[in-house]
């Protein structure tokens, strides 16, 4: 009876001690993880701004592909590509927006 609350003790030390070197680690960690959370929120904010920003760059863009296109002469072919050029761009804001979400 002796021996097995003497092997319970040993384990309960072992037991413990891992607590302790879990809870070290944990405060170690801790600052990293706040850093963590402040840039990814500076991240989000940038990323927020940036698809503001695209939106009103391809806006104009489209305006420009539009008038390029409805014009006479070679104009007009780089009014096509041009908007080609848009439609790849926007496929890149969308992407960005799905990120934001």
């Amino acid at each position: 009876m002796e021996e097995e609350n003497t092997r319970s003790m040993e384990e309960i030390k072992l037991l413990a001690g891992l607590f302790q070197n879990i809870l070290q680690n944990c405060k170690n960690l801790h600052p990293v993880v706040g850093e963590f959370i402040v840039q990814t929120s500076k991240l989000e904010s940038q990323l927020r701004g940036i698809t503001k920003t695209l939106a009103g760059v391809l806006d104009t863009f489209q305006a420009i592909a539009v008038r390029a296109s409805s014009s006479n002469g070679s104009c007009k072919d780089i009014g096509e590509c041009l908007s080609q050029v848009y439609v790849h761009n926007k496929a890149l804001e969308t992407h960005i927006n799905n990120i934001n979400n």
